[in-house]
């Protein structure tokens, strides 16, 4: 049976996350489609014919040099996030497939990876081990998670682009500070700037290349 490419590509989702669990919207920015309602239909469809639904695809087990078996996530590629000022847009749809044992994850659903550009978080401490984000490491987004604490690391949209910042508010000012070896300012908004801001996940890991 011959299926339309973006059913192959919820397809692929579908193999390590749960599509229920994400948004029209979301699911849509990670297949390439420029409608959720098309990416509705396309649900559908794969569920008509029984290609989506029941139980979930195990996600791939393999055995590693020890002989302990462990878990291979295969995590989207969304293009790539600025870690200064937000001039890159991360939302290209699905690049490509990041594989990572799962032991490297805190969750393995709901999650996607950009590639880190620029230097503005040399000095960040993501997750237990205090990784940095460096020039084109892969940052994990849980994209489940877009209500941040302060002291969260997130990924931004501001007007359609995209950057990596650490989160904090206080009344209506939200401020997203670098942490790096060099002095960069930070981005300071208000909720009556004429701009589109929305918080698009958590950080919660970074994948050294």
């Amino acid at each position: 049976m011959e299926i339309h490419p973006l059913q192959a590509k919820i397809l692929k989702i579908s193999q390590t996350q749960d599509v229920d669990d994400i948004s029209l919207r979301m699911l849509s920015r990670l297949i390439g489609s420029d409608s959720p309602q098309k990416t509705k239909h396309h649900l559908e469809q794969l569920k008509k014919h029984g290609l989506l639904g029941g139980k979930k695809k195990a996600i791939r087990k393999e055995t590693s040099l020890f002989g302990t078996p462990h878990s291979l996530v295969e995590i989207p590629i969304l293009g790539s996030a600025n870690c200064g000022q937000a001039l890159i847009s991360p939302e290209e749809g699905v690049r490509d497939y990041l594989t990572v044992s799962e032991r490297f994850l805190p969750k393995k659903t709901n999650i996607f990876a950009v590639e880190a550009k620029g230097d503005s978080m040399n000095l960040s401490k993501i997750g237990p081990e205090g990784k940095n984000i460096e020039e084109n490491d892969y940052v994990i987004i849980d994209a489940g998670d877009r209500s941040p604490r302060n002291g969260d690391y997130v990924l931004s949209i501001i007007n359609g682009f995209g950057n990596i910042k650490k989160f904090s508010q206080k009344g209506n000012t939200i401020v997203l500070k670098s942490e790096s070896t060099k002095n960069y300012p930070p981005i300071i908004l208000h909720p009556d700037d004429n701009i589109e801001y929305f918080v698009n996940g958590r950080v919660i890991q970074v994948i050294k290349q």
